[in-house]
C-alpha cells in the first residue's frame, strides 16, 4: 500500500493511474481520501493505492483538516510508503510544510518510508539527473529534520530517501489511452503498460543523443520495430521506465500500521495487534 500527498496540480492522480495501469482516480475526483486496488501497472502482483486530497499553504499552515486527513489512514491497513509528489523540481514552501508536517505525524522513523516524485516535464532524463536532484533535495529533507528534532537516526535514514521523476503524460497511462495514442503506430499497437515501460529501460543509456547519429551509427543500433516506433514518437524522453524503479524502491520498504491516531508511539507490532483494543488511541509502526 502506497499513500500519495501533493499539492494541487502536483500529478498524483495521474502517478496513481500509472502504477495501476488505468485510470483509477478520474479527473475531477477531490474526495479527502480515495483508495484503489489492482495489479503494478495492471499486470504485476498487488498495488493498494491511496489518494489524499490536494493541500495548498492554507491547508497545511492549521492542524486541523490535513491532519484529520492523515488520521483516516488508520483505516487503511499496513502501508509502505508515503509518496510526495510535484510537478517540478523546484521544492516549493508549499511541500516544505507538507513535508514538515508529515515528519511531525509521523515521528523520526518516516525518512523510511518516504519518496518524492517529480511528475511533470522538468523531470524528464534529460532535464533532470537524479542523483544531482537527489543530492539537492536531500539537503532541504536536513533542514526539515533539523527543524524537527534533528535525530540522529532520523539523519542517517533520510541520506537513503529516494528522489525519482519522469513526464507522466496521461496519454500512456491507460489501454484505451495508448490505443487512442498508437492508432497509427502498429509496431506500438498491442503492448501493455509493463511492456512499454520494459521497452523504455532496455534503450541504450545514451538514447537522449540519438539525434546526433547519422544513418550509418542508426543502423549499428539494430532496434526492434517497437523499439523504432517509440523512438521515432519521441516517447523515450519522458523517463518512463522509472517507474518500474519505483516498484524496486517501494517493495524493499516494510509495512508501519495506523490504529486510531491521538498520540503516537512506536510498540511491537504483534503486541499492538494483540492488544489493540487497548491501544484505540496509538499509532503503532513496525519499522521491519
Amino acid at each position: 500500500t502506497i499513500v500519495l500527498i501533493g499539492g494541487p496540480g502536483s500529478g498524483k492522480r495521474l502517478l496513481g493511474n500509472y502504477l495501476l495501469g488505468r485510470v483509477a482516480f478520474p479527473q475531477g475526483q477531490n474526495l479527502p481520501m480515495a483508495v484503489a486496488e489492482g495489479p503494478w501497472f495492471g499486470a504485476l502482483g498487488s498495488l493498494q493505492v491511496v489518494r489524499l486530497a490536494s493541500l495548498d499553504l492554507d491547508a497545511v499552515k492549521t492542524d486541523g483538516p490535513w491532519i484529520s486527513m492523515l488520521n483516516g489512514l488508520s483505516e487503511v491497513g499496513p502501508i509502505h510508503s508515503v509518496i510526495l509528489t510535484v510537478s517540478t523540481p523546484d521544492f516549493t514552501d508549499l511541500e516544505a510544510k507538507i513535508l514538515s508536517g508529515l515528519r511531525t505525524f509521523f515521528g523520526a522513523a518516516f525518512w523510511r518510508h518516504f519518496c518524492l516524485f517529480c511528475t511533470g516535464p522538468g523531470c524528464r532524463p534529460e532535464e533532470a539527473s537524479l542523483p544531482d536532484l537527489e543530492a539537492d533535495l536531500r539537503t532541504k529533507f536536513l533542514k526539515i529534520e533539523g527543524q524537527a528534532s534533528n535525530d540522529i537516526n532520523a539523519v542517517w535514514d533520510l541520506q537513503s530517501a529516494h528522489v525519482l521523476g519522469a513526464d507522466l503524460v496521461p496519454e500512456l497511462m491507460a489501454p484505451e489511452l495508448r490505443a487512442k495514442e498508437f492508432r497509427l503506430k502498429r509496431a506500438l499497437q498491442d503492448l501493455d503498460l509493463v511492456e512499454m515501460l520494459d521497452l523504455d529501460a532496455k534503450l541504450p543509456p545514451d538514447i537522449h543523443s540519438i539525434e546526433e547519429l547519422d544513418n550509418a551509427q542508426m543502423q549499428k543500433l539494430a532496434f526492434t520495430p517497437a523499439q523504432e516506433a517509440w523512438i521515432l514518437g519521441s516517447y523515450y524522453r519522458y523517463g518512463l521506465s522509472r517507474l518500474l524503479l519505483l516498484r524496486s524502491v517501494l517493495e524493499s520498504m516494510p509495512a508501519f500500521f495506523v490504529f486510531k491516531p491521538g498520540e503516537w508511539k512506536d510498540c511491537d507490532i504483534e503486541k499492538a495487534l494483540e492488544e489493540s483494543a487497548e491501544f484505540a488511541t496509538v499509532v503503532t509502526r513496525n519499522w521491519g
